[in-house]
């Protein structure tokens, strides 16, 4: 018992923090040296989901993605210890709380309880890097592709628009102006045709799409459809609101009498 209690303490110390936040840095260091001189292998990483980059690009560049590993490790650490210490700040308001009114004891645990909100956030994070979608389909009319387990489609209109040869801006003249598809999409219990454009995606039964240009030379352009499914988008957008809100009362409580008194 003794032995478990010291091993608690210690995952929960200040000086293990440290520690860790020091080899975090110097783990990002040799990290970004890594990502500037080999950026064809970790820019994939916005087209891949992480498991799916690790079988594609990881098995031939373990000598090259090896401090990722590190990080992961490092970052659990962190997580451990600042979970331990808010458990640890928690639990000793919690006793203390007849000493408080309960405005005073909610006050004193918003730090801990944004800590919290913070792992939630993470937590949805790590949801879509594993077990969502995220595909780059090239678009070719008239073709059925496979966007989801059991989701169909099929391009069926590409419609693009080019700034004029008139235009007053030089360098715009008979560039890309927008470009929007026609895709129809079924389940096996909806179809649907949507309309997709740049900076205007559509989403449908948890599958958002999105219309990407790769390149464009002269009045030739290379599209590509993108089909994501983020599982853990929700979980982020609550654990934000939650510690948006928490932060701000806390600061009001804290800076508004103090303003008072002043006035």
């Amino acid at each position: 018992m003794r032995l478990l209690k010291r091993i608690f303490q210690i995952l929960g110390s200040i000086k293990l923090a440290f520690y860790l936040l020091l080899c975090i840095a110097l783990t990002l260091a040799i990290g970004s040296y890594y990502a500037a001189f080999y950026p064809k292998v970790f820019k994939a990483l916005n087209k891949y989901l992480f498991l799916e980059w690790l079988q594609v690009y990881g098995q031939k560049n373990t000598d090259k993605i090896w401090w990722l590993f590190l990080l992961f490790l490092l970052l659990f650490g962190l997580a451990i210890n600042t979970l331990i210490c808010t458990l640890n700040k928690l639990a000793y308001f919690w006793r203390k709380r007849k000493q408080f009114t309960f405005r005073e004891i909610i006050y004193k645990m918003t730090p801990s309880i944004v800590h919290l909100c913070f792992f939630l956030g993470l937590f949805g994070h790590l949801l879509s890097m594993t077990i969502g979608i995220n595909q780059t389909l090239p678009i070719k009319l008239g073709k059925e592709i496979d966007l989801a387990a059991g989701v169909k489609g099929k391009i069926v209109g590409q419609n693009c628009v080019y700034y004029p040869l008139e235009a007053q801006q030089i360098k715009v003249k008979g560039l890309l102006k927008q470009c929007r598809i026609s895709l129809e999409i079924a389940n096996s219990s909806d179809k649907r045709l949507i309309q997709i454009s740049f900076l205007h995606p559509v989403s449908w039964h948890g599958l958002s799409f999105y219309l990407d240009k790769v390149k464009t030379n002269d009045r030739y352009v290379c599209l590509n459809l993108v089909v994501k499914n983020d599982p853990g988008a929700k979980l982020t957008l609550i654990s934000d609101a939650m510690m948006c809100m928490l932060m701000g009362w806390y600061f009001m409580v804290l800076y508004y009498p103090k303003r008072r008194k002043r006035e």
